[in-house]
């Protein structure tokens, strides 16, 4: 469905007109960043980013890509609490204040999953737009829809 999707632990880039996805996250966190000027999107999808360095080596690469940091758009995600999720509001911290390290305040934009759900960020290099959807829910709607063709189909 994406032109890229990035697995736990890696790191992806997109160029204009691909959809670059973090895949499903739970207590994992994606960071996703948008060069309005190239139309390029990094993202790194990462579980427990707290206390290790390849958050921070992945935005200093893309740092050494783009041509001026202060037009980037920088949107976070995933980080949901739950009973799988020890440690996980370290990581949020840990996050934001490495984000605050690199990108001013208005740059950045944050979507903590809920309790216990997964989540997908996506970001359209074309348009630019990110996006967080609620895996959940997307699953339960294929679900409903594969029991309505069952009873249709019977």
């Amino acid at each position: 469905m994406y032109d890229i999707t990035i697995g736990t632990g890696e790191a992806g880039k997109a160029e204009n007109p691909q959809i670059i996805s973090s895949g499903g996250m739970g207590p994992c966190i994606s960071i996703g960043i948008y060069d309005p000027i190239t139309k390029r999107g990094y993202m790194r999808h990462q579980n427990s980013p707290d206390n290790d360095s390849e958050m921070e080596d992945f935005i200093i690469k893309t740092l050494t890509e783009c041509f001026n940091a202060n037009i980037l758009d920088v949107y976070v995600a995933g980080g949901a609490e739950g009973k799988f999720a020890e440690g996980v509001l370290d990581s949020r911290i840990y996050v934001e204040e490495l984000l605050l390290k690199y990108f001013d305040k208005d740059q950045i934009k944050t979507k903590w999953s809920k309790y216990d759900t997964t989540t997908e960020l996506i970001l359209n290099c074309k348009t630019g737009k990110f996006k967080v959807v609620d895996c959940d829910k997307a699953a339960k709607k294929e679900e409903e829809e594969s029991d309505e063709e069952k009873i249709w189909n019977s």
